[in-house]
């Protein structure tokens, strides 16, 4: 073994002969370590340590001048990645007790036992080992970092905004020390509207983006995720504050940027919304902020502009009256599937038929479960919708339905289902028929199911369970089966990454020329379509 695979130590002893005796034994043990050197007092060992630190150091705590104690205290403050083993001739606890405290990783009594001190110096040779990996590990981290930083500070935010899995928030902010001791936060969501024609250009934009973004919040700590996003013409940003800002801040910091904004805009070609929200004190709760305000930035028009949550005119009268939505709780409480359909239906009847406005459509969707499941949620103890259909959202999703009878059907199916969920929770009876239709079809959605199959299952007459089903779920028997199915399809294109041409046999349609009539009518988009622009979500 090479002197530079050797771990070093250093015997501090006042006493000769302990001191030649305990490097007697050491040597005889052949561990792989030097002896650095030998001394009779903590000053002159001091000195050593100073210009040429060892990895370990056999202390001895009863020495004239300096001491042990005093001695340990000075390595523990000024060394703290030493292994230091003490001596003591003295037995007593809470002297020994008190060098640990004092950072001592081991102690040795004297006269000292040739199996206790190899016990006690391989203890110590592991420590040291383990440490030199650590700071390997941090090496590379941290080289990993340095060059990748912007991937980094991107998948911490999407990991912020997607909010569908609970993580230690800590372990992902120690990169980012300044970033963690913000006390106060903005959200800032992006869309560059006319990103398609600008595509070959991608790159420039987002650097202009981020220099837009830099110049706006000066020398204020910023995360984005500018680049790295699902959708290529979408990103977010969240800026920390040292110190708790008021709303004289927050128009201030909105004022640079809409300047910001509308020169980028200008100079690029490009047609940039942004909204922002105000501030918040939590990072946990950055999902909250991304929720807010993601209508707003595919509201808005054909000409760059800026928003904020509480400022946007259309977002802030709301589109139904608090007693409306507190009649749906009742009905969502009470799990009442028949008046939840005729509510929604009504709804869509009167706001947004004349309109014919899929965005509007969107938003009034958004706005029903947003108010309805944030109420439910607040008073049970139940998961909510917005991860429940694994890893594609409620909200993720709202954006990518092309058609009003499909949006009002998905929101119909989402009250129920959130009924249900409330209903099992306060132990109240539901249609035990529904339910285990509607589990057979989550279940076998991918082999041969017909109404007719799943009524001879139950002992049902097929159109009295047709007519049961459309009451309780909202949706046909059909409809019902070819959302599941489109849903799973979904997953297994985006999250999978499966070739579409695979999907159909999976999720039980026999032919892709059907399979893909079905799957654009419930999206608007061709399964290859709606994989390439979705492409990333997980």
């Amino acid at each position: 073994m090479k002197d530079d695979q050797l771990n070093t130590l250093i015997v501090i002893e006042d006493e000769i002969a302990v001191r030649r005796s305990i490097i007697g034994k050491i040597r005889r043990e052949k561990l792989p370590l030097m002896i650095q050197g030998e001394f009779q007092n903590a000053e002159e060992a001091y000195e050593e340590l100073k210009k040429n630190p060892p990895e370990m150091v056999l202390l001895d705590m009863r020495m004239p001048g300096m001491g042990g104690m005093k001695f340990l205290e000075i390595l523990s403050r000024e060394f703290p990645e030493i292994q230091v083993i003490v001596l003591s001739g003295y037995s007593e606890f809470e002297y020994l007790q008190k060098a640990i405290k004092c950072g001592a990783k081991d102690y040795l009594l004297k006269p000292v036992v040739r199996e206790d001190l190899k016990n006690a110096l391989e203890k110590a040779i592991k420590n040291v080992s383990d440490i030199q990996q650590k700071k390997k590990k941090e090496e590379k981290l941290d080289l990993f970092l340095k060059n990748n930083v912007s991937l980094v500070k991107a998948n911490l935010i999407n990991k912020l905004i997607k909010g569908t899995e609970k993580f230690d928030i800590t372990e992902d902010l120690k990169h980012f020390k300044e970033f963690s001791s913000c006390k106060t936060f903005l959200f800032v969501n992006g869309k560059i509207k006319n990103f398609t024609a600008l595509k070959e250009l991608s790159l420039n934009i987002y650097e202009k983006i981020e220099e837009m973004l830099t110049k706006s919040f000066e020398k204020l700590i910023t995360l984005s995720n500018i680049g790295h996003t699902q959708n290529e013409d979408e990103f977010q940003c969240i800026v920390g504050f040292k110190e708790t800002h008021d709303k004289i801040a927050h128009s201030h910091f909105k004022s640079k940027l809409e300047e910001s904004l509308i020169n980028v805009s200008d100079s690029e070609n490009i047609v940039l919304h942004l909204s922002i929200s105000n501030l918040y004190q939590d990072l946990l709760v950055t999902r909250n902020q991304y929720v807010e305000t993601i209508f707003n930035t595919i509201t808005l028009g054909s000409k760059p502009s800026l928003c904020t949550v509480d400022t946007n005119e259309n977002l802030a009268e709301p589109i139904l009256k608090q007693e409306e939505v507190e009649q749906m709780l009742c009905y969502v409480r009470g799990y009442n599937r028949k008046e939840i359909v005729l509510t929604v239906n009504k709804w869509f009847e009167s706001l947004v038929k004349e309109r014919k406005d899929l965005v509007f459509a969107q938003r009034l969707s958004f706005e029903i479960l947003r108010s309805v499941e944030g109420a439910i949620l607040n008073e049970s103890n139940i998961d909510g919708l917005t991860s429940n259909y694994g890893m594609l959202t409620f909200y993720d999703f709202i954006k990518s339905y092309n058609n009003i009878e499909d949006i009002k059907y998905r929101i119909i199916s989402s009250l129920i289902t959130l009924s249900e969920k409330y209903e099992k929770k306060q132990n109240k009876p539901i249609n035990d028929l529904i339910l285990e239709a509607k589990q057979i079809i989550d279940e076998k959605f991918h082999g041969e199911i017909t109404l007719e199959s799943i009524a001879s299952k139950l002992h049902i007459n097929k159109s009295y369970l047709s007519e049961l089903f459309k009451a309780e779920v909202g949706l046909t028997f059909n409809k019902y089966l070819n959302w599941v199915r489109i849903e799973k399809s979904k997953e297994l294109l985006v999250v999978h990454d499966l070739n579409p041409s695979k999907i159909p046999e999976l999720v039980g349609y026999k032919d892709y020329v059907y399979f893909s009539i079905v799957f654009k009518k419930f999206t608007g988009l061709p399964p290859g379509e709606f994989k390439q622009r979705n492409k990333g979500i997980s």
